[in-house]
């Protein structure tokens, strides 16, 4: 397995009294497979990202990838955010270089690399641009390729389509799977989008709102590219709504 989560346990402090948001989870994800985190609000989906990404510390448990235990940011996980987290002073060529650098990476490699990253992407002629000079969808794909220009083994992503329109959440969704086919990097998304899980994921993992405790890991067997409909798709989401009205009821347990 390139990914071993085992154990993990974390609590936090509400008002002065013990939260546990993580109780004993364990999950695997094998190498070059796209597997979804998916719950309700709280369930401690993003907790355990960035447990697994070194953020955060858990309580107890380990966190393994490729067979080695990790408890800190490596470059062995790249991490995309919600909001991208480019550096608006860098170019976007610049912001790809910059995980390249800090690896020390030869600069001959490094712009090689740059060039088919940016190339991979559909960002060739852009690398002088700014930031602010981009649209959503090209400050996406920015910070996607910036995380594979480090080549990590597996790739984090917490809701990276979710600060954008319906429509161009769904431009972005089908940028990323185009971006994935090409790479077939391991990847452990967070999302809440059903409909988003479906379409991007070899597995679907749904998490309760008690614990974090795994309800469900949902094999997902449709062909790529995607197509967002048929009988099958839908049956995926009527099975995954299903589940997520019972992961709601079982966080409202004491």
């Amino acid at each position: 397995m390139k990914l071993e989560v085992r154990g993990i346990h974390k609590q936090y402090a509400n008002a002065g009294a013990p939260h546990t948001v993580l109780s004993d989870v364990s999950l695997t994800v094998g190498e070059g497979q796209y597997v979804t985190l998916l719950g309700p609000s709280g369930c401690g989906k993003t907790t355990l990202l960035n447990i697994v990404a070194g953020f955060i510390a858990a309580d107890r448990g380990t966190i393994r990838v490729a067979e080695r235990e990790v408890s800190k940011p490596g470059p062995d996980r790249g991490f995309i955010f919600q909001s991208y987290a480019l550096f608006p002073w860098m170019s976007l060529a610049d912001n790809v270089r910059y995980p390249m650098k800090r690896q020390g990476v030869p600069k001959d490699e490094r712009e090689k690399r740059l060039d088919d990253l940016l190339s991979m992407a559909r960002l060739d002629g852009k690398g002088h641009l700014y930031p602010h000079q981009l649209s959503g969808g090209m400050k996406q794909r920015t910070a996607v390729v910036r995380a594979l220009a480090g080549r990590p083994q597996v790739l984090l992503m917490d809701e990276p389509f979710g600060a954008v329109d319906f429509q161009m959440r769904l431009m972005m969704q089908e940028e990323m799977e185009r971006l994935w086919l090409k790479n077939r990097t391991t990847v452990l998304m967070v999302t809440h989008d059903v409909q988003e899980a479906i379409y991007m994921s070899d597995r679907v993992i749904v998490m309760s709102g008690h614990g974090g405790r795994i309800m469900a890991d949902l094999p997902i067997d449709l062909p790529r590219p995607r197509e967002r409909r048929g009988e099958i798709y839908h049956q995926y989401e009527d099975q995954l709504i299903d589940l997520l009205q019972q992961a709601f009821v079982d966080g409202e347990r004491p």
